[in-house]
Protein backbone atom coordinates (compact mmCIF):
# COMPACT_ATOMS: atom_id res chain seq x y z
CA UNK A 1 0.00 0.00 0.00
CA UNK A 2 1.30 3.08 -1.23
CA UNK A 3 1.13 6.74 0.61
CA UNK A 4 -1.90 8.65 -0.64
CA UNK A 5 -1.85 10.19 -4.26
CA UNK A 6 -3.17 13.70 -4.63
CA UNK A 7 -6.79 14.18 -3.63
CA UNK A 8 -7.11 11.69 -0.94
CA UNK A 9 -7.40 12.70 2.74
CA UNK A 10 -4.12 12.63 3.86
CA UNK A 11 -2.43 9.17 5.35
CA UNK A 12 -5.29 6.84 2.80
CA UNK A 13 -3.23 4.65 1.10
CA UNK A 14 -4.18 4.23 -2.67
CA UNK A 15 -5.74 0.52 -2.43
CA UNK A 16 -7.27 -0.82 0.18
CA UNK A 17 -9.08 -4.28 1.35
CA UNK A 18 -12.63 -4.75 0.83
CA UNK A 19 -15.12 -5.86 3.77
CA UNK A 20 -18.19 -5.65 2.21
CA UNK A 21 -21.46 -6.64 3.96
CA UNK A 22 -25.01 -7.26 3.11
CA UNK A 23 -27.30 -4.57 4.16
CA UNK A 24 -24.99 -2.49 5.49
CA UNK A 25 -23.53 0.81 5.12
CA UNK A 26 -20.81 2.42 7.24
CA UNK A 27 -20.65 6.39 8.57
CA UNK A 28 -17.58 8.14 8.66
CA UNK A 29 -17.15 9.30 12.66
CA UNK A 30 -18.03 6.39 15.05
CA UNK A 31 -16.10 3.26 15.91
CA UNK A 32 -18.39 0.20 14.95
CA UNK A 33 -17.37 -3.24 16.46
CA UNK A 34 -17.67 -6.53 13.75
CA UNK A 35 -17.41 -9.89 14.02
CA UNK A 36 -15.02 -11.27 11.70
CA UNK A 37 -15.33 -15.31 10.88
CA UNK A 38 -15.12 -15.86 7.19
CA UNK A 39 -11.64 -17.14 6.30
CA UNK A 40 -10.86 -14.88 3.39
CA UNK A 41 -11.80 -11.23 5.79
CA UNK A 42 -10.17 -13.84 8.87
CA UNK A 43 -6.66 -13.35 6.66
CA UNK A 44 -7.79 -9.45 5.74
CA UNK A 45 -7.73 -8.98 9.49
CA UNK A 46 -4.48 -10.36 10.21
CA UNK A 47 -2.60 -9.39 7.05
CA UNK A 48 -3.72 -5.43 9.08
CA UNK A 49 -2.42 -6.75 12.18
CA UNK A 50 1.17 -7.10 10.86
CA UNK A 51 1.09 -3.23 9.53
CA UNK A 52 1.31 -0.47 11.89
CA UNK A 53 -2.24 0.99 13.84
CA UNK A 54 -1.54 3.69 11.54
CA UNK A 55 -1.80 2.31 8.53
CA UNK A 56 -4.54 -0.69 8.89
CA UNK A 57 -7.11 0.73 6.40
CA UNK A 58 -9.58 -1.08 4.81
CA UNK A 59 -13.33 -0.45 3.26
CA UNK A 60 -16.75 -1.52 4.26
CA UNK A 61 -19.02 -1.00 1.42
CA UNK A 62 -22.41 -2.66 1.02
CA UNK A 63 -22.93 -5.12 -1.43
CA UNK A 64 -25.39 -3.99 -4.34
CA UNK A 65 -28.70 -5.59 -4.66
CA UNK A 66 -28.80 -9.14 -6.14
CA UNK A 67 -25.75 -10.05 -4.42
CA UNK A 68 -27.85 -13.41 -2.79
CA UNK A 69 -26.99 -15.78 -5.48
CA UNK A 70 -22.97 -14.83 -5.54
CA UNK A 71 -22.11 -14.04 -2.04
CA UNK A 72 -19.14 -16.35 -1.55
CA UNK A 73 -17.35 -15.18 -5.06
CA UNK A 74 -17.73 -11.41 -5.91
CA UNK A 75 -20.98 -9.99 -5.88
CA UNK A 76 -20.92 -5.92 -6.81
CA UNK A 77 -20.68 -3.13 -4.73
CA UNK A 78 -21.92 0.07 -3.74
CA UNK A 79 -18.86 2.06 -5.28
CA UNK A 80 -19.42 4.70 -3.00
CA UNK A 81 -18.61 3.96 0.85
CA UNK A 82 -16.65 4.80 3.89
CA UNK A 83 -13.27 3.81 4.32
CA UNK A 84 -11.50 3.90 8.02
CA UNK A 85 -8.91 2.11 10.23
CA UNK A 86 -9.24 -1.22 12.49
CA UNK A 87 -8.66 0.69 15.50
CA UNK A 88 -8.74 -2.87 17.92
CA UNK A 89 -8.71 -6.38 17.87
CA UNK A 90 -10.33 -9.42 19.79
CA UNK A 91 -9.72 -12.84 19.31
CA UNK A 92 -12.31 -15.17 19.49
CA UNK A 93 -13.02 -18.68 19.74
CA UNK A 94 -12.86 -20.92 16.45
CA UNK A 95 -10.38 -18.27 15.47
CA UNK A 96 -13.28 -15.35 14.76
CA UNK A 97 -11.62 -11.99 15.44
CA UNK A 98 -14.07 -8.66 16.78
CA UNK A 99 -12.79 -5.63 15.41
CA UNK A 100 -13.81 -2.14 15.79
CA UNK A 101 -13.82 -0.26 12.72
CA UNK A 102 -13.69 4.07 12.60
CA UNK A 103 -15.33 5.21 9.75
CA UNK A 104 -12.84 8.08 8.29
CA UNK A 105 -13.47 9.01 4.93
CA UNK A 106 -16.38 8.86 1.95
CA UNK A 107 -14.29 7.90 -1.02
CA UNK A 108 -15.41 5.81 -4.30
CA UNK A 109 -13.85 2.37 -5.01
CA UNK A 110 -12.70 1.22 -8.40
CA UNK A 111 -11.92 -2.83 -7.65
CA UNK A 112 -8.88 -3.83 -8.60
CA UNK A 113 -6.83 -7.31 -9.07
CA UNK A 114 -6.16 -9.08 -5.95
CA UNK A 115 -3.51 -12.17 -5.14
CA UNK A 116 -5.31 -12.27 -1.62
CA UNK A 117 -8.11 -13.85 -0.57
CA UNK A 118 -10.05 -10.70 -0.06
CA UNK A 119 -10.92 -8.49 -2.46
CA UNK A 120 -9.08 -4.52 -3.60
CA UNK A 121 -10.17 -1.43 -4.73
CA UNK A 122 -8.21 1.66 -5.82
CA UNK A 123 -9.47 4.92 -4.06
CA UNK A 124 -10.56 8.06 -5.35
CA UNK A 125 -12.02 11.64 -3.86
CA UNK A 126 -15.95 11.96 -3.90
CA UNK A 127 -16.34 15.78 -3.15
CA UNK A 128 -19.23 17.54 -2.91
CA UNK A 129 -20.54 19.68 -5.60
CA UNK A 130 -21.28 23.35 -5.76
CA UNK A 131 -24.95 24.46 -4.75
CA UNK A 132 -25.44 24.20 -1.21
CA UNK A 133 -26.09 28.07 -0.89
CA UNK A 134 -23.76 29.47 0.79
CA UNK A 135 -22.17 29.29 4.51
CA UNK A 136 -25.19 31.25 6.14
CA UNK A 137 -27.63 28.74 4.65
CA UNK A 138 -25.79 25.59 6.24
CA UNK A 139 -25.34 27.31 9.28
CA UNK A 140 -29.12 27.71 9.53
CA UNK A 141 -29.10 24.20 8.55
CA UNK A 142 -26.90 23.31 11.35
CA UNK A 143 -28.93 25.39 14.04
CA UNK A 144 -32.15 23.87 13.61
CA UNK A 145 -30.30 20.11 13.59
CA UNK A 146 -28.87 21.52 16.94
CA UNK A 147 -32.42 22.88 17.88
CA UNK A 148 -33.92 19.54 17.28
CA UNK A 149 -31.12 17.36 18.91
CA UNK A 150 -32.18 19.58 22.25
CA UNK A 151 -35.70 18.86 21.71
CA UNK A 152 -34.88 15.75 21.59
CA UNK A 153 -32.47 15.02 24.48
CA UNK A 154 -35.03 15.39 27.35
CA UNK A 155 -37.21 11.91 26.06
CA UNK A 156 -34.02 9.97 25.91
CA UNK A 157 -32.72 9.01 29.05
CA UNK A 158 -29.29 8.25 29.91
CA UNK A 159 -28.16 8.21 26.22
CA UNK A 160 -29.16 12.32 26.60
CA UNK A 161 -25.61 12.60 27.64
CA UNK A 162 -24.07 10.20 24.70
CA UNK A 163 -25.92 12.59 22.23
CA UNK A 164 -24.82 15.47 23.58
CA UNK A 165 -21.24 14.39 23.70
CA UNK A 166 -21.36 13.58 19.56
CA UNK A 167 -22.20 17.52 19.36
CA UNK A 168 -19.68 19.00 21.17
CA UNK A 169 -16.94 16.74 19.93
CA UNK A 170 -17.78 17.22 16.41
CA UNK A 171 -15.35 19.69 14.66
CA UNK A 172 -17.70 20.92 12.00
CA UNK A 173 -20.81 20.33 10.30
CA UNK A 174 -19.86 17.38 8.08
CA UNK A 175 -18.79 15.87 11.00
CA UNK A 176 -21.37 16.75 13.04
CA UNK A 177 -23.97 15.31 10.38
CA UNK A 178 -22.31 11.85 10.06
CA UNK A 179 -22.01 11.09 13.40
CA UNK A 180 -25.75 11.94 14.80
CA UNK A 181 -26.62 10.24 11.73
CA UNK A 182 -24.97 7.06 12.60
CA UNK A 183 -26.92 6.77 15.80
CA UNK A 184 -30.22 8.65 14.30
CA UNK A 185 -30.24 6.88 10.82
CA UNK A 186 -30.83 2.87 11.44
CA UNK A 187 -32.44 2.32 7.69
CA UNK A 188 -29.59 0.83 5.19
CA UNK A 189 -31.19 2.74 1.98
CA UNK A 190 -31.21 6.20 3.95
CA UNK A 191 -27.68 5.81 5.42
CA UNK A 192 -26.79 5.24 1.82
CA UNK A 193 -28.45 7.80 0.57
CA UNK A 194 -27.10 10.19 3.37
CA UNK A 195 -23.83 8.91 2.25
CA UNK A 196 -23.59 9.09 -1.52
CA UNK A 197 -24.90 12.75 -1.16
CA UNK A 198 -22.60 15.05 -2.65
CA UNK A 199 -23.96 18.10 -1.02
CA UNK A 200 -23.77 18.79 2.40
CA UNK A 201 -27.58 21.15 2.66
CA UNK A 202 -29.12 17.97 1.24
CA UNK A 203 -27.47 15.52 4.41
CA UNK A 204 -28.15 18.04 6.71
CA UNK A 205 -32.09 17.91 5.78
CA UNK A 206 -32.06 14.30 5.62
CA UNK A 207 -31.07 14.50 9.31
CA UNK A 208 -33.02 17.25 10.36
CA UNK A 209 -36.01 14.90 8.81
CA UNK A 210 -34.36 11.93 11.23
CA UNK A 211 -34.20 13.94 14.25
CA UNK A 212 -37.73 15.46 13.58
CA UNK A 213 -39.01 11.99 12.78
CA UNK A 214 -37.62 10.61 16.27
CA UNK A 215 -39.35 13.48 17.86
CA UNK A 216 -42.67 12.56 16.42
CA UNK A 217 -42.24 9.09 17.78
CA UNK A 218 -41.10 9.82 21.48
CA UNK A 219 -43.32 13.28 22.02
CA UNK A 220 -46.77 10.98 20.63
CA UNK A 221 -49.41 10.95 23.19
CA UNK A 222 -49.76 7.61 24.07
CA UNK A 223 -52.93 5.80 23.67
CA UNK A 224 -52.66 4.07 26.42
CA UNK A 225 -53.06 6.78 28.92
CA UNK A 226 -55.31 8.90 26.53
CA UNK A 227 -58.82 10.02 28.86
CA UNK A 228 -62.13 7.63 27.14
CA UNK A 229 -64.00 9.61 24.97
CA UNK A 230 -66.47 11.60 25.48
CA UNK A 231 -70.59 10.40 24.13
Amino acid sequence: MTSSPAGLPAGVPDVVPLFPLPEHVLLPGLPVPYRVFEPRYRALVEDLLALTEMKRWLAIPRLAPGWEPSYHAAPPIVPVATVGRMLSCSTLRRGHYLISVRGMHRLRLQETASTHPYRLARVHAWPDLDGDGGSERIDDGVATVLQLVDALRPHLGTAAADLGALVKQSRDADTLVYRLSSVMIADVDERERLLTSQRLIDRIHQLQRAIAGALAVVTAPDENNAPPASC
